[in-house]
């Protein structure tokens, strides 16, 4: 899902779960009932916070899942593959 919302310039809170550690700083993660409150309401009450958190999500969807930017990788490993 962070993809998704991501790709939208909207920011995730999401569980401290390995999945989610993945996004570099992208994602913020909590880990109990007291970080899901004080991220989410974060993310509503400082509205620069929340255009900051969902460019950079944005971005870090933008530079690794692009397919014009991956499309050369993708070809060569099928070409390797024949």
């Amino acid at each position: 899902k962070p993809l998704e919302y991501g790709i939208c310039h909207v920011p995730t809170v999401a569980s401290d779960v390995e999945p989610y550690r993945y996004f570099d700083g992208n994602v913020l993660l909590a880990k109990d009932k007291y970080e899901w409150y004080n991220n989410l309401k974060n993310l509503i009450d400082n509205i620069d916070y929340r255009v900051e958190m969902g460019d950079k999500m944005y971005n870090y969807v933008k530079d690794n899942y692009d397919l014009e930017k991956k499309i050369g990788i993708f070809i060569d490993t099928y070409k390797s593959l024949l």
